[in-house]
């Protein structure tokens, strides 16, 4: 079994390297564009059809997954991964400018060694395509590729962000971010393009069917989680993202952005009809200062939320004469799973990253489940400089993991109401340098998962 299991991994090293929803009430203020384009977010009939799979989204994704973030520091290791007993497959995430460097035209050669090496080693795929810091430049309006770019542009219009992870807490620096709004209609018929030619693809290959899920992505700011830059921030750079979206042309509005949704998921139900779907979500007011929020707080009148708009009028952030609503802000994400666990009933799943020994698992995913009926996934946290998952102290602080530790960390997912309640998660996703170390863990997480009550 050794024996077999190290051939395993000397050949995928070689293969690899080479060697109905009502429409929110919008009122906008006076001084800002009207809105009289948004029509009522209601699914329709041709939008609303599925084409069933024959197995409940538990039974397909059940497992536990290999996470490929930071994949260039960790290639082989991934390799390997997909190897070790009571790995259930692979969530790929694929770069939008990786796979599309210039439009219409695709580079397939990660996408098709990934699928090919998990497809060997027995086990599914998760697809994950990231747009927000990961847009190609190609989308918008020359010279936004540089002087020397003569290919086609899209034409989309471009807004630029501040952002930094977790707050800006033990950051040194915001990186500068370029995207399309959700709306902009040419970010959204290029976005579908793009996940035809990737069904397209996959069947002509012979890999489509291994792909069992897609993260409902598109609507990201670096990561594949569902969210846009919010961030309105004085450290480690000044930074005011609410002012930017209440700028564009035109301006963000919790309505809008649900009918992006809309016709952003309606692309994935078109070009995947038969496949299960996932949403990584961002609760409102969480991260190390409660601060974190997964979309601009702003309301459908055009005003800013305070919080997280600045109540200090000496603020750096604090503009004068913006609207403010000071009430209690809503669920951003509500409104969003609604629609969609509508549309993919029976096979959306609702994740969170970030699993913490030293806490519950972020009870979001759980109200999903109650409330739509979501199936549930997590992931552990990279605290340890964003490669491998800590089992004490915190991001700043991390604590190494034993064999022991890194198995209670995995059932916080599992067990995301203690083990003596009846509701699990059906997926985990791990980093390949931990699945590595701890395999004892993965498989007794793996055995776990697949003995739900």
């Amino acid at each position: 079994m050794e024996m077999r299991r190290s051939i395993v991994i000397f050949l995928l090293v070689v293969m690899l390297t080479g060697c109905s929803l009502p429409s929110p009430t919008i009122d906008e203020p006076t001084t800002a564009p009207p809105i009289d384009t948004i029509q009522p977010v209601i699914p329709t009939e041709l939008s609303m059809q599925t084409e069933t799979p024959t197995q409940s989204v538990s039974s397909v994704l059940h497992g536990v997954y290999v996470y490929s973030e930071h994949l260039s520091h960790f290639e082989d290791k991934l390799a390997q991964a997909l190897t070790v007993p009571g790995v259930d497959g692979l969530t790929y995430l694929l770069d939008w400018d990786s796979l599309e460097p210039d439009q219409g035209v695709y580079d397939w050669t990660e996408l098709d060694k990934w699928m090919s090496a998990t497809v060997s080693s027995g086990g599914n795929v998760i697809l994950a395509i990231r747009a927000g810091q990961n847009t190609p430049c190609w989308l918008f309006k020359k010279p936004q590729c540089g002087d020397g770019y003569t290919k086609s542009y899209a034409g989309a219009t471009p807004l630029t962000f501040l952002v930094s992870p977790r707050e800006g807490v033990g950051q040194s620096k915001c990186n500068t971010e370029i995207i399309a709004a959700p709306w902009d209609p040419v970010f959204l018929s290029e976005w579908d393009s793009m996940l035809a030619h990737i069904a397209e693809h996959l069947k002509s290959t012979g890999t489509y069917n291994a792909l069992v899920s897609l993260r409902l992505s598109g609507i990201n700011r670096t990561t594949a989680e569902l969210r846009l830059p919010a961030e309105v921030l004085t450290q480690p750079c000044v930074t005011n993202s609410i002012e930017t979206w209440l700028n564009a042309t035109p301006p963000y509005r919790p309505a809008r952005l649900l009918k992006a949704w809309d016709d952003l998921t309606s692309s994935y139900l078109k070009n995947f009809p038969d496949k299960y779907f996932g949403v990584e979500i961002i609760p409102i007011a969480t991260g190390p200062l409660n601060m974190e929020y997964p979309f601009p707080g702003i309301n459908n009148q055009g005003c800013a939320y305070q919080p997280p708009w600045p109540t200090d009028h000496q603020d750096p952030n604090y503009i004068t004469g913006t609207c403010l609503d000071t009430d209690t802000m809503p669920d951003q994400n509500a409104s969003l799973l609604e629609l969609a666990s509508q549309k993919f009933a029976g096979r959306l799943s609702v994740s969170y990253q970030n699993l913490d020994t030293r806490y519950p698992a972020q009870s979001y995913p759980v109200t999903a489940a109650q409330t739509w009926g979501t199936s549930i996934g997590y992931q552990t946290n990279d605290y340890d400089n964003l490669m491998r998952a800590a089992c004490s102290g915190s991001f700043l602080h991390p604590g190494e993991c034993d064999s022991a530790s890194y198995l209670k960390l995995l059932e916080v997912g599992i067990y995301p109401l203690g083990k003596d309640n009846n509701l699990r998660a059906i997926y985990i996703e791990v980093l390949p340098p931990d699945t590595v170390k701890y395999p004892d863990a993965i498989l007794q997480a793996h055995d776990e998962i697949f003995a739900q009550p």
